[in-house]
């Protein structure tokens, strides 16, 4: 029954290669908003799109894993846990909740 579940893991996945999660910021006054791209099954980058830039900038690229609704990101030693709900992902980081909404 483990062949099963990898594959529609690995199926599961691939509908997520190509999105794209927004939310408003709230850690950083001089952000206007935090970007999540999910770049491959494995690999999502996070960006931040600050008030006086005219392009958003990439502030990290981290492994991620999805489980049932649970979405866990990781570089190095570092470690942030998302929960999904259809379009929407919510997270605490630095103290903080973040709703993001899937934009694409």
């Amino acid at each position: 029954m483990y062949l099963f579940q990898t594959f529609f893991k690995k199926r599961y996945l691939k509908e997520w290669v190509g999105s794209v999660w927004k939310c408003n910021a709230n850690i950083e006054s001089d952000a206007t908003y935090y970007k999540l791209f999910f770049s491959s099954e494995s690999e999502v980058e996070g960006w931040v799109k600050y008030k006086t830039d005219s392009e958003e900038t990439n502030v990290f690229t981290a492994a991620y894993n999805k489980s049932k609704n649970l979405l866990e990101f990781k570089k190095g030693k570092e470690l942030f846990v998302g929960i999904c709900h259809k379009n929407k992902i919510s997270a605490m980081i630095d103290g903080r909740s973040l709703q993001f909404f899937k934009t694409v």
